[in-house]
């Protein structure tokens, strides 16, 4: 039997929000994303005649093929786990007597020196523009369904050109925005799994566009705004007076026709 196969037989229960999920059928299909640029095919589980994808918030529970202990993971971290058949969970990894030898070689060929101070070289990370590159491959892996939704809130390339114009700095005049490059999607740590960042070239960091200072299309004044994201479907960017005076108008017109 396929190793990926041992793996999907091997769920105990799936769940979402704490609530049991009924497993009427559960099975792998290798097949291409149709909206994947790279057109590469990949494992897919399908549970109960959908399609799993990262965005889905299941927790699975599952007992390892090979040391029979049970884990826990996430839609993300089990659908990673078929495609790279890794049929081998944590604890077996460290178990591995291979492993064990090959450290326990390691340390005696240390001779008499002092192991505590002893460091491992470390893992040499990826660049932030190899990152971005990475962000931008794993988000074109989602469906269109979380591309819309995600984009329902972040600026979009065609967002931040439309209103660009109207951004003097960010983070409250810290970092002047013709320093900065606008980041779509960005890959991060925690459960949004991806947000809208600024790149600053010449520092090499990531920016929030955190109180951004804005310019006024009617009166040309400046003032800190909370986010840019609120203003992603306008295609005027208006000071907070100018919406005062507008709203001012309106309640007065409204008043006249009342009176009428």
């Amino acid at each position: 039997m396929d190793e990926r196969l041992k793996i999907l037989n091997n769920i105990i229960e799936i769940k979402k929000d704490n609530i049991p999920i009924e497993i009427k059928n559960i099975k792998l299909e290798f097949s291409c994303n149709k909206y994947s640029s790279k057109k590469n095919s990949i494992y897919h589980i399908t549970l109960n005649d959908k399609h799993l994808s990262k965005k889905d918030t299941f927790n699975i529970k599952y007992k390892c093929v090979t040391c029979e202990s049970i884990h826990i993971v996430g839609t993300t971290q089990f659908l990673r786990k078929i495609n790279k058949c890794s049929y081998r969970c944590s604890l077996c990894v460290n178990k591995d007597e291979t492993k064990r030898l090959n450290h326990s070689y390691y340390l005696s060929t240390l001779d008499n020196k002092d192991t505590r101070n002893v460091k491992e070289t470390p893992i040499q990370s990826l660049s932030l523009k190899e990152q971005k590159e990475e962000s931008d491959k794993l988000f074109d892996e989602y469906d269109d369904d979380f591309k819309d939704n995600y984009y329902s809130y972040h600026l979009t390339n065609e967002d931040y050109n439309r209103i660009s114009k109207n951004i003097i700095s960010l983070q409250n005049g810290k970092y002047k925005i013709e320093d900065l490059e606008y980041w779509s999607v960005f890959k991060t740590n925690n459960q949004m799994l991806f947000s809208s960042v600024f790149y600053d070239n010449k520092n090499n960091l990531i920016i929030k566009a955190n109180q951004p200072i804005l310019q006024c299309d009617n009166c040309n004044n400046n003032w800190r705004a909370k986010t840019l994201e609120k203003y992603k479907n306008c295609y005027k960017i208006l000071c907070s007076l100018v919406h005062y005076v507008i709203r001012h108008l309106k309640l007065e017109q409204l008043k006249i026709a009342l009176m009428i």
